[in-house]
């Protein structure tokens, strides 16, 4: 028998307007349990709103361009798949592709070009391969049919790549290949991350203007509020004693104070600044490269499937036709090729004062993003500069256009944490996503609000997302999906160009 959900509370704030925040938020707006609900998404690029309308909606028509370009998930692209050797996440992920091709709002960001899966035999991630081989050829076996690949050939949906020369064929790219072995899913693909982002800021808005309970509010949040606990307060997690004090709602960096009977947290890598979450979810930045093209050079790799290297954690995002003008670093007019590492990725040690204590003397370290952009570390450039190189020849002293850090929120086995927090009541939690969550913006939110009302039913996710214990000595996500460098940014920014970070052993899957 289900259990009945959660009451809905009489007011929400949703703290981040990334994937996790955006999607819930939409959620909430279409759901007709939260229609006596006042809902604020509070996000330090919101659009700046008019509190003193007699209209709580006064949201502005450029809302959609109101992105922090910081956020993981504003970005010209990222990977589409089911590919996971969690069957958990095959599942969820191919019922978000269903709505990746089939949503008018989604599909013309969306590029089912293929992925290709490499790496080396009997090496690390090749057991991950070969789960996830499995698991996408049985998700497609019900609907078996061939695709067409970009050239318009017919394959099956799960090409076996036997050898580095099967590779190189599917990659086309006049010699290049990268991994010894694999498969190709001709059924994954890329998004135009900042456009699907800025097309559901603009649901939001639309549906934020017809109903006067919403509010977009701009502004940082510094800490939370706490308070006692009222007779109506919001549930905690099941697995802990019901504790005896709430979260009221969060603090500015202005001083203003934002009270609601539900608080969730959606800010991604900068949830450390406002919860002790060590041990359970971290910062780490992810190097990402773009390569300029000339329109003939990038119709040149317009066969060219995404490939993702688990041996090494490499991947490459072909460019688009034309591409989308999605990132603050990249001109819209120019074609690009994306280039980027999934790894242990850099740390960046940072004291704060703890937001959870009033003395104002007590402080804590914890990774946190940086607060600008900046070159990435040498060692990072070279990893690039060499993937690009075997992938690529043609283009392999291409200087890159533009280099940035991507900010991953990571969690020890790479699984979300969509939870109450167990400690306080009216904290929710919806953060962790290790740097593979926005594939799954078409379907994550509805995710979260079944989370929220304690009727999350998909088979395994309650398992995957709930709150965990302390992981001692966490110092990066092993799923087995990551790379084998890790830093310290600071140290790795101050080294030369042949300077590496510590070398690492790592063993299993993937999560990108």
């Amino acid at each position: 028998m289900t259990a009945s959900p959660h009451p809905p509370p009489s007011s929400i704030l949703v703290v981040g307007a990334g994937v996790f925040g955006l999607s819930t938020t939409l959620s909430l707006l279409l759901s007709p349990r939260y229609t006596s609900t006042r809902i604020t998404l509070l996000d330090s690029h919101a659009p700046i709103c008019d509190s003193a309308s007699s209209s709580s909606t006064a949201i502005p028509d450029d809302i959609e361009d109101s992105c922090n370009p910081h956020g993981a998930s504003i970005d010209t692209s990222r990977i589409i798949r089911a590919d996971y050797s969690n069957p958990v996440y095959t599942s969820l992920a191919s019922q978000a592709q269903e709505r990746w091709r089939s949503d008018d709002a989604l599909n013309k960001h969306y590029h089912e070009c293929g992925l290709a899966v490499v790496g080396s035999k009997g090496q690390n991630g090749w057991e991950y391969i070969e789960k996830s081989k499995h698991n996408v050829a049985a998700a497609h076996e019900e609907d078996s049919q061939k695709t067409e690949r970009p050239d318009g050939e017919p394959h099956e949906d799960v090409q076996v790549l036997e050898n580095e020369e099967a590779i190189r064929e599917i990659l086309d790219t006049d010699g290049g290949s990268s991994g010894e072995a694999g498969y190709v899913n001709w059924r994954s693909g890329w998004a135009d991350a900042g456009g699907a982002m800025r097309e559901t800021r603009a649901r939001v808005s639309a549906l934020a203007r017809t109903q006067a309970r919403t509010l977009w509010k701009r502004g940082q949040a510094s800490r939370l509020l706490f308070g006692a606990l009222p007779s109506s307060s919001p549930p905690s997690s099941s697995s802990s004693p019901s504790p005896q004090r709430a979260v009221t709602g969060v603090q500015l960096t202005d001083g203003t104070a934002l009270h609601a009977d539900l608080t969730i947290l959606a800010t991604g890598a900068w949830t450390g600044s406002l919860l002790d979450l060590r041990g359970r979810v971290e910062a780490s930045g992810q190097v990402v490269a773009y390569v300029p093209l000339s329109p003939s050079e990038a119709q040149r790799l317009r066969n060219m499937p995404v490939i993702l290297n688990f041996a090494t954690g490499m991947f490459a995002i072909p460019p688009s036709h034309p591409p989308p003008p999605s990132s603050p670093l990249i001109a819209p007019p120019d074609p690009h090729l994306k280039i980027a590492r999934h790894a242990y990725g850099y740390r960046n040690p940072t004291t704060i004062q703890d937001p959870s204590q009033d003395d104002g003397n007590s402080s804590r370290t914890v990774s946190l993003p940086a607060s600008t952009f900046s070159a990435i570390p040498p060692e990072g450039e070279s990893a690039c500069r060499t993937f690009l190189a075997s992938l690529v020849p043609w283009l392999a002293d291409r200087p890159f256009s533009a280099t940035r850090l991507c900010w991953y929120a990571d969690t020890p086995e790479g699984n979300f944490v969509v939870d109450y927090h167990p400690g306080v009541r009216g904290l929710f939690l919806a953060t962790g996503g290790s740097g593979h969550a926005f594939k799954f913006l078409p379907v994550l939110g509805a995710r979260v609000l079944e989370a929220v009302e304690g009727r999350l039913e998909e088979a395994g996710l309650g398992a995957c997302w709930g709150w965990k214990g302390v992981v001692e000595g966490f110092v990066g996500t092993e799923d087995g999906s990551r790379g084998e460098v890790r830093g310290v940014l600071g140290v790795e920014m101050g080294r030369g160009r042949d300077g590496r970070g510590e070398r690492v052993r790592r063993d299993g899957g993937s999560k990108l």
